[in-house]
């Protein structure tokens, strides 16, 4: 395996495997973090967009040399976030790949960066989600207590949000982040969890019986100049204005944007900062129980 005689540090084949481990497992749990999903909408996607988020990561990440590995990858990560999880996600990983300098890094020590990436992109943080876990990833002296305490955060995140254990779960977004915590145990040569956190007391979303409309999911990037934080802020301040779930991130000159909210005022907002690419719009379609009068 690419790493250093002491086990800490990756080299560049190291983190391409790293993310395509964590793609894999995002493929083979996306049926379970789909179900575990209820916050912010219990639309039933995050494992969705979390493996979708990861395979342009992950290729992109195969197909750059060394030295372009970070930048290649941070690029990727910006365009290919998809809705509120994967975008978060996808800032993570950017911000873990950071300070690559074009032969090793340390995964443990870029998990801080890491966590400061995902929790700057979003407008208004929220305790009890992939920001607590990836938060659990910090200050650690080696992988496996990374691991270990990503996991801890996960098993905390019902008892910071109200409505995970009003239903029974553990955070969706949470757990998917743990893949890539435990793909970095696994390719330092430790054992892979055998079992990650699930449902409290194995609870977990029922199968949709109706679909109600909630609102909308607005996503895209718009292209500008030039992009520095300053823009982050200014137009995750504009979103905030007139949405809610805002998640902004830019690398180079692509912001990428998602937010829930009426669409026509989002776009708006969004097209005084320059040209706008891959707009979605989508229904939030929340799952609800039938009452016993319903037809």
């Amino acid at each position: 395996m690419g790493h250093d005689a002491h086990g800490r540090c990756l080299d560049a084949a190291s983190v391409r495997r790293v993310l395509a481990r964590a793609h894999a497992a995002l493929v083979a749990d996306r049926s379970t973090l789909d179900a575990l999903n209820v916050f912010p909408v219990a639309d039933g996607d995050t494992g969705t967009n979390l493996a979708a988020t990861f395979g342009p990561i992950a290729a992109a990440a195969a197909a750059s040399s060394d030295a372009e590995l970070g930048s290649n990858v941070a690029s990727a990560a910006v365009r290919a976030g998809r809705g509120n999880s994967g975008l978060i996600a996808s800032q993570w990983v950017a911000g873990w790949l950071r300070d690559w300098d074009g032969h090793h890094l340390d995964p443990v020590e870029a998990a801080t960066e890491a966590a400061w990436s995902a929790r700057s992109a979003v407008g208004r943080p929220v305790e009890g989600t992939m920001l607590t876990v990836a938060d659990g990833g910090i200050g650690h002296a080696d992988a496996a207590a990374m691991r270990a305490g990503a996991v801890a955060a996960l098993r905390r995140t019902p008892g910071l949000l109200p409505v995970l254990a009003e239903r029974g779960v553990i955070d969706a977004g949470g757990r998917g982040l743990l893949h890539v915590f435990d793909a970095i145990v696994v390719e330092l040569g430790g054992d892979p969890l055998r079992e990650l956190p699930g449902g409290v007391d194995g609870a977990g979303r029922s199968e949709p019986l109706v679909a109600d409309v909630v609102g909308y999911e607005v996503r895209g990037r718009v292209a500008m100049s030039t992009t520095g934080m300053g823009d982050v802020v200014r137009i995750q301040a504009d979103l905030l204005a007139i949405g809610s779930d805002v998640v902004v991130a830019a690398e180079g000159d692509d912001v990428s944007f998602h937010a829930h909210g009426d669409p026509g005022r989002l776009v708006s907002a969004v097209l005084r900062y320059g040209e706008l690419r891959d707009l979605h719009i989508e229904a939030l379609l929340e799952s609800a129980s039938k009452g016993e009068c319903d037809g």
